[in-house]
């Protein structure tokens, strides 16, 4: 009797406190009412006509209303007619695309279908003054007509890189990144280097590297930095992280009007980085690492040797090795494609036009005149057949082309204050431009103290002066 009554209680008990746990789980699931899985999402609207060149925002609500996770994910399809960042869908081609959002939690989906039609020349009735240029295949442009950067097409980078896990941008560089070294001044952008008292960083980076070789050594240089691409907060007084502005899909022609400075350290940039990268932009999805996410050098140039300026393409599975004979080659492998061009005027004298163009089979990068009627250079390769015209001594080309292929780019333009592009290309002690990377044994050369005067001559050279960006559809010339 005294075991019946044992189970007898031990089974009430049990019951109990399974009763007790079903009620405590759902009065806190009543109460934390945040917790709801997604059940579905829908679209503002369900279709859109729009002209080449025009935006509309889409707004997608995710069901129910206090959903827990309401991240959701663009795309578009076919590519090629419109592209959607963040629901702002942008018409680059005429065509029918279909506009997708779908939620990270269920995977729920819902459409739009964009009818993008050809556009005229677009003219304000208000203000008959048509653009400073225009073009029926135009998809983005910046003319820096004005007196400010619009920030609404691009964000103003900061500091050394630690806020990216990369101190001294990942290549040794000495430069503070500052928004007081970016200007625009009669219809051009500037983006100045400048040696400092004190580095403005303060506290705000860890970097040895900085803190116990550059600024104890060489002292602090600030410089200029934008990007279409989102920035991470750097802390202290720095302004909030920013989401990305503009990405160019394959398919396009990206071109800048440059005037490069001159002088020893300074490594000018013109330059597209994979929008998916982890570093720059955390909230594009899925991430990737550098090289993976793909890297467009479209200029670069040690401004010692003014002459001559390089373009590349970095991409691979991984940061690894670039040798055939490596285990790791080249699935886990590292490559990149490219080299240098030397001009017979120096590039420092005037603006030229340097470019790229690129789609699903091919890129090819090209220097022009400033009023592009002439092409000094161009260099193509062909993802399928994996050949190139130029440049046969760069690495091995691999797999992992998807980057360029298929993903999206965000636009970089920087002046860098030495690092490893310019540190090998001569002796600093001698100003002797070698070609074996034989001088220095340190990636730290610094630029020369006269070249921070107070003459017109020596702030031109120490400048990186952009006369306009442009994104145009790519259409290919057909036999």
């Amino acid at each position: 009797m005294i075991q019946k009554r044992l189970v007898l209680i031990t089974t009430v008990c049990a019951a109990i406190g399974l009763l007790t746990a079903l009620l405590a789980a759902a009065c806190k699931n009543s109460s934390d009412s945040g917790k709801t899985a997604v059940a579905g999402v829908r679209l503002d609207r369900d279709t859109l006509s729009l002209s080449i060149g025009g935006t509309e925002t889409l707004t997608a609500t995710v069901q129910p209303e206090k959903a827990a996770d309401v991240t959701v994910l663009w795309s578009s399809n076919p590519p090629g007619i419109v592209t959607v960042i963040r629901g702002k869908v942008t018409a680059i081609a005429a065509g029918t695309a279909t506009v997708t959002v779908t939620t990270a939690d269920g995977g729920f989906t819902a459409k739009c279908t964009v009818t993008v039609t050809a556009a005229g020349n677009p003219v304000d009735p208000n203000n008959p003054k048509p653009p400073l240029y225009w073009h029926p295949d135009l998809l983005w442009q910046d003319e820096f007509d004005g007196d400010t950067l619009d920030l609404a097409k691009w964000n103003i980078d900061w500091g050394h890189g630690d806020q990216y896990g990369v101190g001294g941008w990942g290549n040794g560089e000495f430069q503070f990144y500052h928004p007081d070294n970016v200007s625009v001044k009669n219809g051009k952008l500037i983006l100045e280097a400048r040696k400092e008292a004190r580095c403005p960083c303060g506290a705000v980076h860890t970097a040895s590297y900085m803190d116990n070789t550059v600024h104890k050594t060489y002292g602090a240089y600030t410089s200029g930095k934008i990007t279409t691409a989102g920035v991470r907060n750097l802390g202290g007084v720095t302004p909030p992280a920013e989401p990305q502005k503009f990405a160019v899909p394959p398919g396009f022609r990206v071109e800048a009007s440059i005037k490069v400075p001159r002088g020893r350290a300074f490594w000018p940039a013109f330059w597209m980085l994979g929008e998916n990268v982890s570093e720059w932009s955390s909230a594009i999805r899925p991430w990737v690492e550098w090289p993976r996410c793909g890297e467009i050098d479209i200029m670069e140039t040690n401004a010692l040797n003014h002459h001559k300026y390089g373009v590349c393409l970095h991409g691979g599975k991984a940061y690894g090795t670039n040798d055939p004979n490596d285990p790791t080659y080249p699935n886990g492998g590292y490559w990149l494609r490219g080299g240098d061009y030397e001009h017979e005027a120096s590039l420092a004298d005037d603006f030229y036009v340097y470019g790229v163009k690129w789609d699903s089979e091919e890129l090819t990068f090209y220097l022009q005149d400033a009023d592009q009627e002439v092409q000094y250079f161009s260099w193509t390769l062909n993802f399928a057949a994996q050949e190139e015209t130029e440049f046969n001594n760069m690495g091995v080309y691999s797999a992992y082309t998807d980057a360029f292929s298929q993903g999206r780019f965000s636009i970089i333009l920087n002046l860098a204050i030495s690092g490893a592009y310019v540190a090998g290309e001569y002796n600093p002690y001698t100003d002797e431009l070698v070609d074996d990377w034989t001088y220095p044994t340190t990636w730290a050369v610094p630029p020369k103290d006269s070249a921070f005067g107070d003459t017109p001559e020596l702030y031109r050279d120490r400048t990186l002066q952009v006369d306009w960006v442009r994104v145009h559809r790519w259409v290919k010339e057909t036999n």
